[in-house]
């Protein structure tokens, strides 16, 4: 057999194996190395040490695929555990601790400085922020009863006819055109100048009065320094966080039921029970808004208003910093709830601009959301579509109040507001569990709120054809287009009140000075809701006809021959029913809040929030005072005086009771105490008007 083929028969030998490195005796025996590790086969079978010896000048060395691979799961590994590490140094506290249970980590290291938490007190907890997660997906492309700066905001923010401050102008100005007012005490020193900026003051009522620059300057140190000290994965104490969050949804909850009592109570035993595990951001932000407003309108409790906001302020603070990154990063329903109860949180703070920015946010998400809409709800479950209807409806309500109290175009037109009135969960408006119906109390407060939602939609129009829809535009509106535009609203008032159910009758004043012995609870509920629709309700007609107040104003100071007789004429036939339905809406709304806020027992809760009740009390009263000054104008003119239902004396003394009233409605209240003083001025300037004899001085404005 040949030499060919006896190679062709023999096997065919496996392509040699290249290995990266061989072992020290392998190379120097010059035999086959198989790279085996730690020892290869050829120094096991002959029992040498294997040794593996990479050279210093090798740049050709090759790494297996297995090696490089444990290399990096090791290394994936301990960076993992260095995150862990640092997270934790950051933290002193981390997780939920009960009544005197709070443990703290291990101490801090010396060399490393990170910023020091407040340390919670021993009855307050704290959530497991490790497992907060966030309650929206990656990020997309995508103030009225707050504070004003007297110096610069007033100058740069926009207030349209229906403000206060742009009433308290007209005011200003028949006061400054008054014969010899700059004579008048007026000021603390007793000086009045015509010149003055008095609508200034108006800041106490439309928004809360800003303190001094100086005061403002250490307030906004203050803050600053205390957000560095607040723990936002902090709560009080389980019995603390239960009180406040009963006695909300026994007030602001039952005012603006769109956060559904006995869902919210099952998310929080449930994740108090887990520990704070796996809460979402923007529900532990909206716990501490609850308890923010809680505590914010909690007047009755006798706390100082100082005292209140340094408290309310943590909560505020803590739902910020919880917050501040997820509204911007997407929404959910959550995050709409969380943005109303922070914008109605504001409106009793000295924050215009910030309460202005996040109602627009809130309708924003709302429109992302689809709450508008009644195809946008068709997949939810019936329980959720009736939230995502109230959560809608919050929205409108807040808008509306916040255009007529900015004087600013609402920013969701009525022809958007078309979806059903929010209903109360009962087994005939739907399928539900049964544990989730509302009980009579929650029954009766969707019937309020429902009253509100259509009392508002007519502030709507009152604000459209009145106040041309707040843009600003000046339109000189006869006084004969005006007072059509008010019978046709008007109508529109008596049949709204028409058709308020029979236990939701709006409370005449008649009724405050009947006290009963014994009042449960459900009929104390029903009388509180009955007279906060009362105060709404009047506060809107003096809305409606306070442009022809204001007409009559703006006759003072000015000459027979600049005014259209013909156009005056008129108004002083037709407009002097205006000025009756506003003194009689305005003497109401003083005589309701003097009783409740001078009575003791369940009737000093009839009230909403105090920063309600302060506007639609200043509000009334200038509206006396207005109409005081034209009384005072036509005297001192010899024009025929105004038929109106009250003498003089009765208005002087209503606007002393509304002063009153104010210092009475709450407890050390800064903004409160200047709205007192600024109307015990105005009754001084009175006072000196009717104790002195002046001609009147007429000239062109």
């Amino acid at each position: 057999m040949s030499t060919e083929n006896h190679d062709s028969c023999m096997p065919t030998a496996s392509k040699r194996r290249r290995i990266a490195l061989a072992c020290s005796p392998c190379r120097a025996r010059k035999s086959r190395c198989d790279g085996a590790r730690p020892t290869c086969s050829g120094c096991e079978e002959l029992g040498f040490e294997c040794v593996y010896v990479n050279p210093t000048s090798s740049t050709n060395v090759i790494v297996g695929k297995e090696y490089l691979s444990s290399l990096e799961e090791r290394l994936k590994a301990v960076e993992q555990d260095v995150t862990l590490l640092k997270v934790n140094q950051t933290k002193p506290l981390q997780h939920l601790r009960f009544e005197g249970e709070v443990e703290t980590r291990a101490q801090e290291r010396t060399d490393v400085h990170y910023p020091k938490p407040r340390r919670l007190r021993d009855e307050e907890v704290e959530v497991n922020s490790d497992y907060l997660v966030d309650s929206s997906g990656p990020e997309n492309g995508t103030d009225g009863m707050g504070a004003i700066m007297f110096s610069a905001e007033e100058d740069c923010g926009f207030f349209g006819p229906s403000s206060n401050i742009a009433f308290t102008r007209h005011i200003s100005r028949a006061m400054a055109h008054t014969a010899r007012v700059s004579q008048f005490a007026f000021t603390t020193e007793n000086t009045f100048r015509p010149e003055a900026e008095l609508d200034n003051a108006i800041f106490s009522i439309s928004q809360p009065p800003s303190p001094s620059k100086r005061i403002q300057s250490l307030k906004y140190n203050v803050k600053e320094w205390n957000r560095d000290q607040i723990n936002i994965y902090a709560l009080p104490s389980e019995s603390a966080t239960r009180a406040l969050i009963e006695d909300y949804f026994g007030d602001t909850g039952l005012l603006f039921p769109y956060i559904h009592e006995k869902t919210f109570w099952d998310t929080y035993n449930e994740i108090k029970n887990n520990e704070f595990t796996k809460a979402r951001r923007t529900w532990l932000g909206l716990l501490n808004m609850i308890m923010a407003l809680a505590t914010s309108t909690k007047v009755k409790s006798c706390l100082s208003a100082e005292k209140r906001t340094r408290e309310s302020e943590v909560f505020y603070q803590r739902a910020t910093g919880l917050c501040e990154r997820q509204i911007m990063r997407g929404t959910s329903l959550e995050t709409v709830q969380y943005l109303l109860l922070t914008c109605q949180y504001l409106q009793g703070t000295q924050r215009s601009v910030e309460t202005w920015t996040i109602h627009g946010l809130a309708v924003k998400a709302a429109f992302q959301l689809g709450l508008h809409s009644t195809a946008g709800a068709s997949r939810f479950s019936p329980l959720d579509q009736e939230i995502r209807k109230r959560t809608w409806y919050g929205c409108v309500v807040l808008d509306r109040t916040l255009s007529m109290t900015f004087g600013r175009p609402a920013a969701i037109p009525e022809d958007y507001v078309r979806i059903p009135l929010p209903q109360a969960l009962e087994p005939e408006n739907g399928t539900y569990n049964h544990q989730l119906l509302d009980d009579s109390r929650g029954t009766a407060s969707v019937m309020f709120f429902a009253a509100t939602i259509t009392l508002y939609k007519i502030m709507w129009n009152v604000i459209n054809l009145s106040y041309g829809s707040n843009v600003g535009f000046d339109t000189d509106i006869t006084a004969s287009d005006t007072v059509s535009r008010l019978f046709s609203i008007e109508q529109q008032l008596v049949d709204w009140e028409r058709l308020l159910p029979p236990i939701l009758g709006l409370r005449e004043v008649d009724e405050l000075n009947t006290i009963s012995d014994f009042i449960d609870t459900e009929t104390s509920l029903l009388k509180r809701f009955r007279t906060i629709l009362a105060l709404r309700y009047y506060n809107l007609r003096v809305l409606l006809h306070r442009p022809i107040l204001v007409k009559f104003l703006n006759t003072i100071g000015k000459s027979v021959v600049n005014s259209d007789m013909q156009e005056v004429n008129l108004m002083q036939q037709i407009g002097s029913n205006s000025i009756q339905i506003c003194v009689q809406s305005s003497m109401k709304i003083i005589t309701i809040v003097s009783t409740i806020v001078s009575s003791n027992g369940p009737q000093r809760t009839y009230l909403g929030a105090w920063w309600f009740s302060l506007y639609y009390t200043f509000n009334a009263a200038l509206v006396v005072f207005a109409t005081l000054l034209i009384v005072k104008h036509r005297v001192i003119d010899g024009a025929a005086p105004l038929p109106l239902p009250v003498s003089e004396t009765e208005l002087q003394a209503s606007l002393g009771d509304a002063a009153r009233a104010l210092r009475r409605l709450d407890c050390e209240n800064r903004m409160v105490d200047k709205c007192a003083a600024y109307l015990n001025q105005l009754a001084s300037v009175l006072e000196t008007l009717s104790q002195t004899h002046l001609l009147f001085l007429p000239f062109a404005f």
